[in-house]
C-alpha cells in the first residue's frame, strides 16, 4: 500500500491522476484534491493502475454511490462524481483534446437531460440461466435486479425475465420507445406467454431472425415524425438528449430550399427525414440492410418524397457524384475513414455537420480536413450520464466558399 497521495488531475476515463516517481498512477474513484492510501492493481511500463484503499481526506465534489453494482459492474465509470461536476469534465476533456490536438481554444457549451432512467435499450447476457452484466475486463456474470441507467419500463421486465427458461440463451436485448416495448432472444426459447401482456415484440435470433410475438419492430415518435426501429438498427440510446441533438442539427445545417443534403452513415433515416422539409433533396447512405429497409419505410410513414437511401459502405459509395451542397456525417467511433475524407476535401462542400461519438476521432478528422474547412462551432451532449462517454456536434464551414460571401 502507498499512503498519502494526493490526486492532481483526472484523465478522459474518469480516473484520479497521481504523479509519484516519475510515473503516472491512474486511480479509480479518485478525484483531484483527494488524498489516498493506495493499492497498485496493474503495472506498465509508463503507467500503473490503482485503487483508494482509504481516503485520508476527500473533495467534497464526490458524489454517494448508490448502485448496489457499482464497483463490479463497470459500465457507470463516473457515477462518484456529483452531476454538475460530471458535466465540466465532459466540457473540460473536449476543450483539452481541441487544445491538445488542434491548438484550438474552444469554449463549448454542453446540453443535458436527466441522469439517470435514461436508456432505451440494453443486452443482458446470461449464465445459468441468470441475467445481468459481465463485470469490468472479464467475463464474469453480475447478476442484477435493476440498472439505474435503464428506462424503468426495461428494469421491470428483469423479474419476468428471470422466470423464464434462460438454458440456451446467451444474451437478451431489450428496447424501447416511447410507447412500445421489444425483447430480442438470442439463441434458443420457446415458452415466453409471461411475457406476451407486457411486450410488443419478440424476437428470437439463432441461425436465422425469427418473430415469436407482435410485430418486427417498434416505433417511436420525435416531434412530428414516426420511426420504425428493428432489433438491429442503431438509435440513439437517450431519446430525449437525441431529441435535442436533432434540432442542433438543424439548426446548424441552417437549410435553404434550394440545398442539396448527403446524410452519411444515416442509419434509420432520422436525422435525414427530420431535415428534409426544409430543403430540396436528401440522399442517406449507411451499410446496414436493415437500417436502409426501416429507413424507407419511414420515408413512407412520414410522406417524406424528397429523400433516398442508398445500401452499401459510405467509404466506397462516397466516391459517386453526388449532387449536394451540404453534407451530415454521424460516422461509428472510428470516425471518417482516409477516402471519404479525401472526397469530402475534393468536393469542397458548403458545410458538414459532424455529430461524433468520440472526440478523438472528431477532432483528428477535423484535423484531417482543416486545409478546406473550418470549425465555426461546437456543442457537447451528456448523451451517456455516468459514464466518461459524450457526443460532440460541430459545424464545418467551408473556407473559400466563407471568402466569396464575405
Amino acid at each position: 500500500m502507498i499512503k498519502k497521495q494526493k490526486v492532481v488531475d483526472i484523465n478522459h476515463q474518469g480516473y484520479g491522476i497521481i504523479r509519484l516517481n516519475s510515473k503516472v498512477i491512474f486511480v479509480k474513484d479518485a478525484l483531484p484534491g483527494d488524498i489516498v492510501d493506495i493499492e497498485i492493481v496493474k503495472n506498465y511500463r509508463k503507467y500503473s493502475l490503482a485503487s483508494v484503499v482509504n481516503y485520508v481526506s476527500k473533495t467534497d465534489e464526490h458524489s454517494k454511490i448508490i448502485c448496489p453494482y457499482y464497483d463490479r459492474c463497470g459500465g457507470c465509470q463516473i457515477s462518484h462524481i456529483k452531476q454538475k461536476s460530471q458535466l465540466e469534465f465532459k466540457v473540460s476533456k473536449v476543450k483539452n483534446i481541441f487544445k491538445k490536438y488542434l491548438d484550438l481554444d474552444i469554449n463549448p457549451k454542453i446540453v443535458n437531460d436527466k441522469f439517470n432512467n435514461y436508456r432505451n435499450k440494453v443486452v443482458f447476457h446470461v449464465c445459468d440461466n441468470v441475467i445481468g452484466f459481465y463485470e469490468e475486463e472479464s467475463n464474469k456474470l453480475v447478476s442484477i435486479d435493476k440498472c439505474l441507467l435503464l428506462d424503468k419500463r426495461i428494469n421491470d421486465l428483469i423479474p419476468l425475465l428471470n422466470k423464464l427458461d434462460l438454458s440456451f440463451v446467451e444474451k437478451i436485448m431489450v428496447r424501447v420507445t416511447s410507447k412500445e416495448i421489444m425483447v430480442v432472444f438470442y439463441g434458443y426459447i420457446d415458452k415466453i406467454d409471461i411475457l406476451k401482456d407486457r411486450v410488443d415484440s419478440i424476437i428470437l435470433i439463432n441461425i436465422k431472425e425469427k418473430l415469436l410475438y407482435g410485430k418486427s419492430y417498434i416505433k417511436e415518435q420525435i416531434d412530428d415524425y414516426r420511426f420504425i426501429i428493428s432489433y438491429n438498427s442503431f438509435f440513439q440510446v437517450n431519446t430525449n438528449v437525441m431529441k435535442k441533438l436533432y434540432k442542433l442539427v438543424r439548426k446548424y445545417a441552417d437549410l435553404k430550399k434550394e440545398d442539396n443534403v448527403l446524410d452519411l452513415y444515416c442509419g434509420t433515416g432520422t436525422i435525414g427525414i427530420y431535415l428534409a422539409k426544409d430543403c430540396n433533396s436528401v440522399t442517406g447512405i449507411e451499410i446496414v440492410e436493415n437500417a436502409i429497409c426501416d429507413a424507407n419505410i419511414n420515408k413512407e410513414l412520414n410522406n417524406i418524397d424528397n429523400i433516398s437511401f442508398v445500401c452499401g459502405d459510405v467509404s466506397r459509395l462516397i466516391n459517386d457524384n453526388y449532387n449536394c451542397n451540404i453534407v451530415v456525417v454521424d460516422p461509428p467511433r472510428s470516425g471518417l475513414d482516409k477516402n471519404t475524407k479525401k472526397v469530402l476535401l475534393d468536393n469542397n462542400y458548403e458545410k458538414i455537420v459532424y455529430v461524433s461519438c468520440d472526440p478523438m476521432t472528431l477532432v483528428r478528422d477535423i484535423k484531417d480536413l482543416s486545409n478546406k474547412y473550418e470549425l465555426k462551432d461546437i456543442t457537447v451532449f451528456d448523451m451517456f450520464p455516468n459514464t466518461y462517454h459524450c457526443e460532440v456536434v460541430t459545424i464545418l464551414n467551408s473556407k473559400e466558399k466563407e471568402k466569396r460571401n464575405v
